[in-house]
């Protein structure tokens, strides 16, 4: 799910893309131009276009309808998008089973030491961009073309990632539990012993550092800053 600048709420799945303006939906699928069906990701760029990823390529929307779509037939170097992210100045950023990569002016860019690697979520935090792969988390800093690979996650599985801009905390969902990272980079890390009610956490939603939106398999779940609450 994505909310845009205009305060439309997006969602994707296996039916397609839609749009919802509180009252009612706009839906976007193969009909009406939309690449593939099966959406996983989605974003916006400044210009207000709206880009789907999906497990067949790349989709832009613009003034309501689909603008653009890409495969590997039309530069995107790999088809199954798994994760979107804009950065301004640098592009839209593109997570996908086989690398991470960067649209930017019509063109497709292939980050270099993602090669290869399953990307599962992207985060921005402040200057840095943080990936989520089925191998670990890793830090990418385009200025300084540094990329820094996370130490002390229990489990290097990483399903998602939030950021609470406010108390510089990234929160990590992976499939065998949920973390904290403090500005030190130093996890905390929780289990079911910990009071998780399932450790293969799916989504993270961060309304600051004392109340936690945790997704799993099992339920939703809040933290508080010290325990977890459970809503089945």
């Amino acid at each position: 799910m994505f909310q845009d600048s205009k305060g439309y709420l997006w969602s994707g799945g296996y039916g397609g893309l839609s749009r919802f303006d509180g009252k009612e939906f706009i839906n976007y699928s193969p009909k009406n131009g939309l690449i593939n069906h099966y959406v996983n990701a989605i974003c916006e760029d400044d210009s207000g276009m709206i880009y789907a990823g999906t497990v067949e390529g790349l989709s832009i929307l613009k003034n309501k309808k689909i603008y653009a779509n890409f495969s590997t037939k039309n530069g995107l170097i790999e088809n199954t998008i798994n994760a979107l992210c804009y950065r301004k100045n640098e592009g839209v950023y593109i997570g996908t089973v086989k690398g991470l990569f960067c649209f930017n002016n019509g063109k497709f860019f292939a980050i270099k030491g993602f090669d290869k690697r399953d990307i599962k979520c992207l985060q921005v935090m402040n200057d840095i961009l943080c990936v989520g792969t089925s191998n670990g988390l890793f830090y990418y800093d385009k200025k300084n073309n540094s990329i820094n690979k996370q130490q002390g996650l229990d489990n290097n599985s990483i399903n998602c990632l939030s950021y609470s801009g406010a108390d510089t905390s990234l929160f990590v969902g992976t499939t065998k539990g949920f973390s904290i990272i403090r500005t030190d980079h130093r996890p905390a890390n929780f289990h079911e012993e910990n009071g998780l009610i399932d450790e293969n956490i799916t989504s993270i939603y961060s309304e600051g550092i004392n109340n936690i939106w945790v997704g799993s398999g099992s339920g939703l779940l809040n933290f508080n800053g010290k325990e977890f609450s459970f809503y089945n």
